[in-house]
């Protein structure tokens, strides 16, 4: 999902929100969430492969987007067009391509950069931990301007930036500041990319910025490069008789997080050849175990792949002293997160773009048996 997400409360907003809310819940068909139109022309659909929640439709100056943040009750519908032209009641419409955007999530940036269009980016959420240099540098000349909290945005400072587009992750709790914002005449785009359960469905999201830039064929070319990437690493990897067995994920207060078998990172572990512990579970988000059984289960796990921020094995072993029973941790093969210089998490920033960069992390710790041979782009190993 998205990374940075906490609460933030708005006094001042807060009749104004109920009002919002109230609108949007009694609008559930018209503006943002509307039922599929059958007049766009289904014939012009750009082909995706992995991605499941959304589709886009292509005339000749204009693109059809719909988007499926639930499986069955909610379809968001655009029309993104290059010069003005009727549309239907059922359908938002957007002049492409879009000069002023606001992002609310660390994995949009990469988007931006990829496709040069850094210079749009007039807002985000809580940015001090923004990994990319190119965004930082424009947070310093105060071209960049901190819009309050993702999932409760203050409404003031998005409208004095007058953008085109916000992109939001796509959750109820933000519905009704949603709502204000499209009275404003600000077309409010749902982001579900981290609902996809295949990696490479989350790097076809690229297309949907490809249209809002009117830069679709450039996104395609940049999406299949990563796609043939990553299958052509699959492939190699798959060559490999023997997997490792892997645990991820860590522990708060006695409940270990760990990604269900179901998700995309079990996905990504599945297609290194790694044996994830818990891969035969359906859950698409985390799981949540208690710290015991997850020891008593993982003895043999010889790879932990995503441990808790360290400074080294033993400081981890001195928190969690049942720990040190692990194979895993007498043999040395622990890996947490890089960190930027701000304190950022590029995983988070980069990976759901680049996920054949941590494929490629993870089967080089496969089959390092301790040693690695370049440098890993997500990952670090933990000293003992």
């Amino acid at each position: 999902m998205c990374y940075f997400t906490c609460m933030y409360t708005m006094v001042k907003y807060s009749a104004f929100l109920l009002v919002g809310w109230l609108f949007c819940m009694s609008c559930k068909k018209k503006d943002i969430r509307n039922n599929s139109d059958t007049r766009w022309n289904t014939n012009n659909e750009i082909p995706l492969r992995y991605a499941k929640k959304f589709k886009i439709h292509k005339d000749l100056n204009s693109y059809h987007l719909s988007v499926f943040p639930d499986r069955d009750t909610l379809h968001y519908d655009f029309a993104l067009q290059s010069e003005n032209t009727n549309t239907t009641s059922t359908v938002t419409p957007l002049r492409i391509p879009v000069q002023r955007i606001i992002v609310t999530s660390t994995t949009d940036i990469p988007s931006l950069e990829v496709l040069g269009q850094v210079s749009t980016l007039v807002g985000f959420p809580s940015p001090d931990y923004i990994s990319s240099p190119k965004v930082q540098s424009r947070i310093s000349e105060g071209e960049i301007s901190d819009v309050g909290q993702e999932v409760r945005l203050n409404v003031e400072s998005v409208l004095a930036l007058r953008p085109e587009v916000v992109v939001v992750s796509s959750n109820e709790e933000s519905s009704g500041i949603n709502a204000l914002l499209q009275q404003n005449g600000i077309t409010v785009i749902p982001n579900a990319s981290w609902l996809e359960r295949h990696p490479l469905g989350r790097v076809e999201w690229l297309l949907v910025y490809g249209i809002l830039y009117d830069q679709l064929d450039q996104a395609q070319k940049i999406v299949t490069t990563i796609i043939n990437n990553y299958n052509d690493q699959k492939q190699k990897a798959a060559r490999v008789a023997k997997t490792s067995r892997v645990i991820s994920g860590s522990s708060y207060k006695g409940v270990w997080y760990m990604p269900g078998g179901g998700s995309y990172m079990a996905t990504l572990m599945a297609d290194a050849r790694m044996d994830y512990i818990w891969k035969d579970t359906p859950d698409t988000g985390s799981l949540t175990l208690d710290f015991e059984r997850v020891l008593t289960k993982s003895k043999g796990a010889s790879i932990w792949i995503g441990a808790p921020d360290a400074n080294s094995i033993q400081h981890l072993i001195s928190d969690q002293p049942l720990l040190q029973h692990l194979e895993c941790i007498d043999k040395g093969m622990v890996f947490t997160y890089k960190k930027s210089d701000r304190g950022g998490i590029p995983l988070y920033e980069e990976g759901a773009l680049y996920p054949d960069r941590i494929l490629e992390d993870l089967i080089q710790i496969r089959s390092s048996q301790n040693k690695m041979t370049s440098p890993l782009h997500f990952y670090q190993k933990l000293p003992r």
